[in-house]
């Protein structure tokens, strides 16, 4: 598995060690998967950061963060860049690395979350277990984190977050009106307002058969003849022409 890092120290030595420590847990952390450790940006103060992570930031990643970025514990720090990343990215794995134990309180009082507060030390094999049994934790919960998502699709009904599980669904398609789109499902219809090429993208359970419609594979029946697809509850969607070669591909598998 492959996995998104951030870095940002205002000592470049501290991310060029920070580097060669993640290569080295990789190695540790591979079993019968191999891990790898993707650095996709690095920066050395908190403007560069925000300018990197502005134009582009994963979801789940995982973000070194020195705290005193350019000795200021005041504004633009460390904690004010962890705050953005949990804005942007909710399933960030934050680990700070500083030279000051006493602020860790802080994490806390600003609710940061972050899964480890390593203090930078002389003693570097030391230094390398603490960071390679930190990014196991992150790696666990990343892993059950996207486990639960793949098995449940998350929506908002108004004010209310609602979840169903995927292998309930039949189809998502679009409405008459603008943006609404309808969740046909195992015990009746909902509405949520959102975008069919969204959900495509963070919804891989779901195969997309035109631009208007989404459709759980496992309750589909197909007919190539007339180019539609018929549900458990006898709903039918006609997908689109150019579809027909990814559908039969598709299903027969």
């Amino acid at each position: 598995m492959k996995y998104q890092v951030f870095i940002c120290d205002d000592n470049q030595d501290t991310i060029v060690q920070l580097k060669h420590m993640l290569l080295i847990a990789a190695f540790r952390l591979s079993d019968n998967d191999s891990v790898t450790f993707n650095v996709f940006g690095q920066a050395t103060t908190y403007k560069s950061a925000i300018n990197i992570l502005q134009k582009t930031i994963p979801t789940g990643g995982i973000y070194f963060l020195d705290v005193e970025l350019g000795k200021n514990i005041g504004k633009d720090n460390g904690f004010d860049l962890a705050e953005y990343i949990k804005q942007n990215d909710p399933k960030a794995q934050i680990i700070f690395v500083t030279s000051h134990a006493d602020l860790s309180i802080i994490t806390y009082q600003r609710r940061l979350g972050p899964i480890d507060y390593i203090v930078k030390s002389s003693n570097v094999a030391e230094l390398t277990t603490r960071i390679s049994d930190t990014l196991k934790s992150a790696i666990n919960y990343l892993e059950n984190s996207s486990s639960e998502s793949a098995n449940f699709f998350t929506y908002k009904a108004g004010y209310e977050v609602k979840k169903i599980a995927a292998d309930n669904i039949y189809y998502i398609s679009t409405t008459g009106n603008s943006h609404k789109l309808e969740l046909v499902h195992t015990n009746g219809i909902s509405q949520f307002i959102g975008s069919i090429s969204k959900i495509a993208e963070t919804a891989p359970y779901l195969l997309q058969i035109s631009q208007s419609c989404l459709i759980n594979p496992k309750k589909a029946e197909i007919d190539y003849q007339s180019h539609k697809i018929t549900f458990p509850n006898g709903d039918i969607q006609y997908y689109s022409r150019k579809n027909s070669h990814m559908l039969r591909k598709y299903f027969s598998k």
